[in-house]
C-alpha cells in the first residue's frame, strides 16, 4: 500500500464475502484535499467500499480508520463529518423539501437549513411538493444537497450521474469540484466509467473482482504509462513490455511503463507511441490480454 501520512481515511485488510463474490484484502489511504476515484467495472466492488464507509453494510475483518480515530469505536462526531452521496435516497415520499429540513437537524448536529434551502433554490427544487412527485434528476440533487448541507468533510459518492444526462453530470460534477477545493475536504468517488471523472481526481484506484490493480496519482498516468501501437511482426519481442495488449486491425497496442525499451527493440519498426490514458489504464489493467 502507498503509505500516505495523516490520510483522512485509512483502510486496512477490508475483506466482505459474498455468495458469489469476495472483496479484498484490500488497503488505502485517502488524503485530505484530495478526489479520488473507485474506477472499474460493475460488480467489481466498489459499491461495497462505499457503503462499508458509509456504515450501510458491515465487512468481514479489516481495519478503517478515519479523522485518524478508529471507526469500529462510537466517534460521533465522525458520522457528522460524513456524508454520503448515492444514486438513491431513503426519504419518505410523502414529506416535503421544508418539513425535510427540519427534520434532518435533528439527525445531523451540524445541519445548516439556511445553506440547504439555498441548495433547492440553486437546483430549483420546489419546497412545497411532495418527493413522491419529483423526478429522478430531482431526487438526485436532494440527495446531493443533503451530503453538502451538514459541514461534512468527506464525501463518500456511488455512481450517481449513472444513466443521467450530459447536463446533470456537468452540474453534479461542478458542486463535488467546489466542495473538494475546500480545505481539509476530501471525495471518494466510485464509477465504472472514466468519463464521470473528466479532469476532477487527482488519484484513481482500479479495481476489479474485488481486488485493486492499480493505485495511481493521475498526473502520473501520463509521465508512466504509454499507450504503443505496434505491427504483428513484434509481437513476440514486444510482449513481455506490455502489461496488457489487444490485437486490432492492422496489428497489436498496448500499455508499457518501458517506452525505451520499446524503441530500442523496435529499432527502425514503425511504433506509434502517446501517453496513455485514464481510459487505457482501466481497459488494460482490467482486460490484460483481449
Amino acid at each position: 500500500m502507498d503509505t500516505i501520512t495523516n490520510p483522512i481515511i485509512r483502510v486496512t485488510q477490508l475483506t466482505k464475502a459474498y455468495p458469489e463474490f469476495s472483496l479484498g484484502p484490500i488497503s488505502f489511504d485517502l488524503p485530505s484535499n484530495s478526489f479520488m476515484a473507485l474506477l472499474g467495472p460493475n460488480g467489481s466492488g466498489k459499491t461495497s467500499i462505499i457503503k462499508i464507509l458509509a456504515r450501510v453494510r458491515q465487512r468481514d475483518s479489516g481495519g478503517i480508520a478515519i479523522f485518524g480515530k478508529d471507526y469500529d469505536l462510537k466517534h460521533p462526531q465522525i458520522k457528522q463529518e460524513i456524508g454520503v452521496f448515492l444514486d438513491e435516497h431513503h426519504f419518505p415520499d410523502e414529506l416535503m423539501i421544508h418539513e425535510l429540513r427540519w427534520i434532518l437537524s435533528g439527525i445531523y448536529k451540524n445541519w445548516q437549513p439556511d445553506l440547504f434551502l439555498s441548495y433547492m433554490y440553486k437546483f430549483v427544487l420546489p419546497v412545497y411538493r411532495k418527493l413522491n412527485t419529483f423526478t429522478p434528476d430531482m431526487k438526485l440533487k436532494l440527495g446531493l444537497a443533503v451530503a453538502l448541507s451538514h459541514q461534512s468533510r468527506i464525501l463518500l459518492v456511488d455512481e450517481p450521474t449513472d444513466g443521467y444526462s450530459p447536463g446533470i453530470r456537468d452540474e453534479i460534477m461542478t458542486e463535488l469540484q467546489e466542495f473538494a477545493q475546500k480545505e481539509g475536504n476530501s471525495v471518494l468517488f466510485a464509477t465504472h466509467n472514466p468519463a464521470n471523472l473528466g479532469k476532477l481526481t487527482d488519484r484513481v484506484a482500479i479495481i476489479n473482482d474485488g481486488q485493486f490493480l492499480i493505485t495511481v496519482e493521475t498526473k502520473q498516468i501520463q509521465e508512466d504509462y504509454v499507450l504503443v501501437k505496434f505491427s504483428p511482426t513484434l509481437f513476440d519481442k514486444l510482449k513481455p513490455l506490455m502489461i496488457g495488449y489487444a490485437k486490432t486491425k492492422h496489428g497489436f497496442e498496448g500499455i508499457t511503463q518501458q517506452p525505451e525499451e520499446v524503441k530500442r527493440i523496435a529499432a527502425s519498426n514503425t511504433v506509434v507511441m502517446t501517453p496513455a490514458t485514464l481510459s487505457d489504464l482501466m481497459r488494460f489493467f482490467v482486460k490484460g490480454v483481449q
